[in-house]
């Protein structure tokens, strides 16, 4: 395959292939900013070990273009952010119809700890979301040095 069109398109070199994925080295390039697809964001790492989905063609020294679909973002923001917050609303209403108008606080209370542990559940399980397929960046194209 060719070089990528543009210096902004995620290359990287493999570094280690296994059970279907591949460990990419990645050198960030200024441009970058801080897009957080490569999970940097703010940081001042000039390089990166990204884990892609390998479709079983590339090997260890190759370069190779990587795709992060938009929507893994999104459905990352969904999970971490829409789960406590769907958590808190849902135990509010269910907390205020049982205990009732005098308790209230108690209600809202049990709430926002429900909501917190759900953020804390959610952060335990990190470790396996990010070995799903459907959540890692992709390997476009194998590309020639």
């Amino acid at each position: 395959m060719e070089r990528p069109a543009s210096p902004l398109t995620p290359t990287g070199t493999v570094t280690a292939v296994a059970e279907g994925k591949a460990w990419v080295h990645m050198v960030r390039h200024s441009a970058c900013g801080n897009c957080g697809a490569c999970a940097l964001g703010f940081s001042t790492d000039t390089s990166i070990t990204v884990i892609a989905a390998d479709p079983g063609q590339v090997e260890v020294g190759q370069e190779v273009e990587l795709y992060f679909p938009p929507t893994q973002g999104m459905t990352a923001a969904l999970v971490v952010y829409g789960t406590p917050l769907l958590v808190l609303i849902l135990s509010s209403l269910v907390l205020s119809r049982v205990v009732g108008y005098l308790g209230s606080l108690a209600a809202a209370l049990t709430s926002c700890i429900l909501s917190f542990a759900s953020f804390f559940l959610l952060r335990f399980g990190e470790q396996k979301r990010r070995q799903d397929p459907k959540l890692l960046p992709q390997i476009k194209q194998v590309l020639e040095r």
